[in-house]
C-alpha cells in the first residue's frame, strides 16, 4: 500500500518548504500560514500538491 505525500507549493508550483508531508500534515501547515507564505519576495497563496 502506497502512502500519500503531499508538499506545499506556490501559485507558480515552485516548493516552498523543502518537505513531505501527510495530508493532514500538510493541511496543519497551511492553517499555520492561513494560507499565505511571506518571504523576502513579498507574500505568496500556499496550495498543496499530492505527490504519490
Amino acid at each position: 500500500m502506497n502512502k500519500e505525500e503531499y508538499i506545499i507549493v506556490d501559485e507558480n508550483g515552485k516548493k516552498i518548504f523543502n518537505e513531505v508531508y501527510t495530508e493532514i500534515g500538510a493541511n496543519k501547515i497551511w492553517d499555520m500560514y492561513n494560507g499565505i507564505y511571506e518571504d523576502e519576495n513579498g507574500e505568496r497563496y500556499m496550495y498543496i500538491e499530492k505527490i504519490a
